[in-house]
């Protein structure tokens, strides 16, 4: 019988990484349209500062980006605040990570879980954190430079085998 390929390894995880993931995470789900709406709305009011005169529509496109603005704002803090008190809970101990034919097992002293390949949505690579993505806003944050150079080829090619898409910054 053929052995399957398999992978184990260790990282620790620290605020920094999960501060990097975050920003990714926020920045990367804003999309460009976002960015190019917000452009398109500060133009606009420059232009209209610029003619003398603040219109209605002016104070709602403020109105507008300053929700926008709050609201990421306050996604932000909420969030860092949970996974910094993970990260904290974990402590400087290990996680550990299988990678397997049937899919990745975590253990860490918080707890254990297994995903299947084909649970995974969304796999984000770059030279600092790799992002698996399980679900649309949940993820695992994994420091790239303690994943084993085998290991992160395995991930990556079996997550697009599996058809999650792969995100490759490296």
């Amino acid at each position: 019988m053929e052995s399957e390929e398999s992978h184990e390894f260790e990282v620790v995880i620290s605020r920094q990484d999960v501060d990097v993931a975050l920003k990714r995470f926020i920045f990367r789900g804003a999309g460009k349209s976002a960015l190019v709406g917000v452009l398109c709305c500060v133009a606009y009011l420059a232009y209209d500062f610029s003619a003398g005169g603040v219109g209605l529509l002016s104070i709602c496109i403020l109105v507008l980006l300053g929700l926008l603005i709050l609201l990421y704002l306050s996604a932000w803090m909420i969030r860092r605040r949970k996974m910094h008190a993970l990260v904290d809970q974990l402590g400087k101990k290990p996680v550990s990570y299988f990678l397997y034919e049937g899919g990745i097992g975590v253990e860490s002293t918080i707890g254990d879980s297994h995903l299947r390949w084909d649970q995974i949505k969304k796999l984000w690579i770059d030279p600092d954190v790799v992002m698996l993505f399980y679900s649309r806003n949940a993820y695992a944050t994994i420091p790239t430079r303690q994943i084993p150079r085998e290991a992160r080829d395995f991930l990556e090619t079996t997550v697009r085998a599996k058809g999650g898409k792969v995100l490759t910054n490296l």
